[in-house]
């Protein structure tokens, strides 16, 4: 029927021709198909009406079309384009049987084999996946995923496998397309036919789990998520050797959940599990180790553990160097993550040494503008505020400023961030009405620029109370740290550290309006917050412990 050796220009249309010239040789008419009988002018008249594809033939031509499909194209390999030419080809021939199939009551159905009839339309999904995963047209993916599901579902049983197939294809091409709620509500379809038609532990059932939870961590449902993703990993630890990567991929996407979720120390198990996974699995300067490090380390500073995040930091950086070119992002990232661990240990000399050693590399290789530049600068000037340096870190917030403005629209939400960092640079030098105009400025831009549930708009509010309070306006101050703490309970889940920061600071509104007893129980609150919260030799909640400790030495 269609060799692959043919690789002209014309290959897609002989592809086409061939085909045709098939069908008209195998259609047989229904009055004719009992007895067996045909005649050479209904070999080549075409279609007639009331002609099907007799069983054997059609499994043979499909049969057929597969072997060729499979031969000019790999799911999860890259494709060359003359390759996806001849997909494109087999594509619009599979697409025309259909067609013909369900071409309307003059003709009657093209196949009368069941099993043909489910050939085509796996090949159809199949090249769905193909138009999406390959080609990069997610447009066209969708239209064909489209109609392939209502194929589906016109001609199969509700709880067919192939239903679900078709339902997760379209599910993932909206995912793909930025419409999550429509690929929610499809994934859920998909579920449900698996559950009807297929064993638990199907592959179909874990890639529709995956997707699904994907796709509510998009919409922003972390719990949904982490639910989905717990009942994936304890699927494919029931079904996969111990050290199949599937389950250490479905840890470190869990381990994710739970850091959005605030459960760093659950995190922070799952994520030593991968590491160990990993480094059994792997060879050591594996690409993988090096990132699972980083992922590591970044959570045991989560979660307070400074040291260690200071050694797997180290030891990722020295991966990355030894693999990676010297300007790969990945080595930046690296480097400014060590940073940020010197910086929580108080070691913020080396801290500034290696900004400055970072800041001069980039603006080296990397065109003025760069949102990498502006964060190395940013995170500069809080060295400097740290060490009580607050000319040189003012300015830098000035200059990080100026260049957010240059590089980005008027109303671009980082230059509001950095409004904000520089309200607290003019805090730090005591110029607080300064501050205090500035910090408002950059709250309205916020509000205007993000949704009204993003963090930066209660950071906003709080830092409008600390203004206030440098001012002595303590009853402006309380009511605003009041709304911020209201603002973060609402829109926060639960156990976030900054529900307890606001917490700390009604209480210290509280103590200087002389509500003494109102600010000791807020404040107790708030120690034990941090309690649950962090390890017990943070500073943060050195600093809040000895804040309750003065309210009650001063009872």
């Amino acid at each position: 029927l269609i060799q692959p050796t043919g690789v002209g220009e014309g290959w897609v249309g002989e592809v086409h021709r061939r085909v045709q010239r098939c069908l008209r040789w195998v259609l047989i008419p229904r009055e004719q198909s009992a007895g067996g009988g045909q005649s050479k002018g209904n070999c080549e008249g075409g279609r007639e009406a009331g002609s099907h594809l007799n069983t054997s033939t059609a499994e043979a031509v499909v049969t057929k079309l597969r072997s060729v499909f499979d031969g000019l194209f790999l799911l999860d390999k890259p494709t060359p384009l003359g390759s996806w030419a001849k997909c494109r080809g087999l594509l619009g021939v599979v697409d025309s049987w259909c067609a013909m199939h369900d071409s309307g009551p003059q003709h009657g159905p093209l196949f009368d084999a069941p099993e043909a009839l489910e050939a085509c339309l796996r090949l159809q999904c199949r090249c769905t996946v193909a138009v999406w995963r390959c080609a990069k047209d997610t447009a066209t993916a969708r239209v064909l995923a489209q109609r392939t599901l209502d194929r589906c579902r016109a001609w199969l049983p509700p709880a067919h496998p192939l239903l679900s197939v078709a339902l997760n294809n379209l599910g993932v091409v909206n995912a793909c397309l930025g419409a999550h709620v429509a690929a929610q509500r499809l994934l859920q379809a998909a579920g449900e036919v698996q559950r009807q038609a297929l064993p638990s532990g199907h592959p179909a059932v874990e890639a529709t789990l995956g997707s699904l939870a994907l796709t509510h961590t998009r919409l922003g449902q972390h719990e949904e998520a982490c639910h989905l993703k717990t009942e994936l990993l304890h699927l494919r630890v029931a079904t996969h050797p111990p050290d199949h990567p599937a389950i250490r991929t479905t840890k470190a996407s869990l381990a994710t959940t739970y850091t959005r979720l605030a459960l760093h120390e659950d995190a922070l198990r799952l994520k030593t599990e991968v590491v160990a996974a990993i480094r059994e699995s792997l060879p050591p300067e594996h690409p993988e180790v090096a990132a699972a490090l980083s992922r590591l380390a970044t959570e045991h500073a989560q979660c307070g553990y400074h040291g260690e995040a200071l050694v797997l930091h180290g030891e990722a950086l020295g991966l990355k160097r030894r693999t990676l070119p010297p300007a790969h992002p990945d080595v930046r990232r690296s480097m400014v993550a060590l940073i940020e661990t010197y910086s929580a240990l108080g070691r913020h000399e080396e801290a500034l040494q290696l900004q400055g050693e970072v800041l001069a590399f980039l603006k080296q290789t990397l065109p003025e503008g760069h949102p990498d530049v502006a964060a190395v600068m940013n995170r500069m000037a809080s060295t400097h505020s740290t060490l009580c340096h607050p000319r040189e870190a003012f300015d830098l917030r000035v200059e990080v400023l100026a260049l957010e403005r240059r590089a980005r629209s008027p109303h671009s939400p980082r230059i509001g961030v950095a409004m904000y960092n520089l309200a607290g640079s003019y805090s730090e030098r005591g110029r607080h009405d300064e501050a205090l105009r500035l910090t408002t400025a950059a709250l309205e831009m916020i509000r205007n620029t993000h949704p009204p549930s993003h963090p930066h708009i209660g950071a906003g509010i709080s830092q409008l109370g600390t203004a206030l309070s440098h001012l002595g306006q303590h009853d402006a101050a309380h009511r605003r740290h009041g709304e911020a703490l209201a603002f973060r309970r609402q829109h926060l889940p639960a156990t976030h550290l900054d529900i307890a920061a606001s917490m700390n600071n009604v209480a210290v509104e509280c103590w200087h309006l002389g509500q003494a007893d109102e600010a000791r129980a807020l404040q107790t609150a708030a120690v034990a917050r941090y309690k649950e919260l962090l390890p017990p030799e943070h500073p943060t909640l050195a600093g809040v412990s000895r804040t309750l400790e003065a309210m009650q030495l001063d009872n």
